[in-house]
């Protein structure tokens, strides 16, 4: 069996015999103090070696060599071993070379446990990684987003309207309770609103569509990113309409909470009846009270991403304010009107939100660069 006809779950912390090539074993022999001779005779006679495997987050998959090894018919034999974790080869130099597992019982793996413990032990140590990031290795779905090489390495789409799809890779560092966060691993083409270094968060979606399917490099789902706006694309409202736009042609869960998640980031135009307050007239300050929107017996507050949705003979009624959509609900929720909701550009196939989506977005985070 060959790597990749396995996985890496069939080599990290697994006692195997891997083939030897003519490459891999100049890397040996150039890793081997010249003193010891014997050893270095041993293994330009091998034809495979005994290795344990391990995570190397920045060089890959890799073993660590413990003994030149002799394949026979009746199986293996293993010859001198090394004293200690000095030799290593990546998985990558051997990934054409057949390898089978030999500590695949308790019994062996107890023995070779035994016998190259304080080497084991010193990997184990040094290569140790967080739950979350050994409970990621575990979930074998992300086998089909994963760097086969680097199993803690993931494609993650950015996509963002008005951007074109970026796949970038992207290393795990946490697991949530809906999502994953990791380290972006490259700098992306364009602006998404996080950088090189940097941890973003990110969920893994079903693709919906075959132009999806097309587009994507993973068979069934991949994972996206919760782009940032910045600062100007939240108060212009070209992202929000597009994303509005994408969640009426689509209507799907993706497109649902992209919309939540943008709207929560976004600043909304709100036309309001002005009036004046009960003081003398010196004192005399503006009330603005947003406009309710009625349809048959249902009262809706009204938000639009720019006064253009508004339609020029209705906003040129009002006055119209500009806020963020978050403090747009706190001014909802202090009407003295019955509302049954707040309604999204009521003007061009509107959108309703109440109750839970409300609260869905109060409980978002504000998506905008700093």
């Amino acid at each position: 069996m060959k790597y990749d006809e396995s996985s890496f779950r069939g080599v990290d912390r697994q006692f195997c015999i891997f083939g030897m090539n003519e490459a891999v074993r100049a890397q040996i022999l150039e890793q081997i103090d010249s003193a010891e001779a014997t050893l270095k005779a041993a293994f330009e006679e091998a034809d495979s070696f005994l290795s344990y495997g391990y995570i190397d987050q920045e060089k890959g998959i890799s073993l660590v060599v413990l003994a030149p090894s002799q394949r026979m018919e009746e199986g293996v034999a293993i010859q001198q071993m090394l004293e200690d974790a000095g030799v290593t080869v990546l998985v990558e130099d051997v990934r054409e070379e057949d390898f089978f597992n030999i500590g695949g019982t308790e019994e062996a793996e107890t023995q070779l446990r035994a016998q190259f413990g304080p080497i084991v032990e010193e990997i184990d140590k040094n290569y140790e990684v967080s739950a979350d990031v050994q409970r990621a290795r575990g979930m074998r779905f992300l086998d089909g987003i994963r760097d086969c090489l680097h199993p803690d390495d993931v494609l993650v789409i950015l996509d963002k309207p008005g951007n074109t799809p970026e796949t970038v890779q992207v290393r795990i560092t946490e697991v949530r309770e809906h999502d994953f966060a990791g380290v972006l691993l490259e700098e992306p083409k364009q602006s998404f609103g996080v950088h090189k270094g940097e941890t973003m968060p990110f969920a893994l979606q079903q693709k919906a569509s075959a132009e999806e399917k097309e587009h994507h490099t993973v068979d069934d789902l991949y994972a996206a990113h919760f782009f940032k706006l910045t600062k100007a694309e939240s108060l212009n409202g070209t992202v929000l309409a597009k994303v509005r736009d994408a969640y009426k042609k689509d209507p799907r869960a993706e497109t649902w909470w992209e919309l939540l998640r943008v709207l929560g980031s976004c600043y909304v135009w709100i036309p309001c009846n002005a009036t004046y307050a009960d003081a003398p007239a010196s004192d005399k300050t503006i009330n603005l009270t947003a406009d309710i929107l009625t349809n048959g017996d249902k009262y809706y507050f009204p938000v639009f991403s720019s006064p253009v949705e508004m339609g020029e003979d209705y906003a040129a009624d009002f006055s119209l304010i500009e806020k963020p959509f978050r403090e747009a609900l706190e001014m909802m929720e202090g009407s003295e009107a019955k509302l049954d909701g707040l309604i999204f550009n009521a003007f061009s196939d509107g959108i309703i939100l109440s109750g839970e989506a409300l609260d869905i977005v109060k409980g978002m985070p504000v998506l905008v660069e700093d």
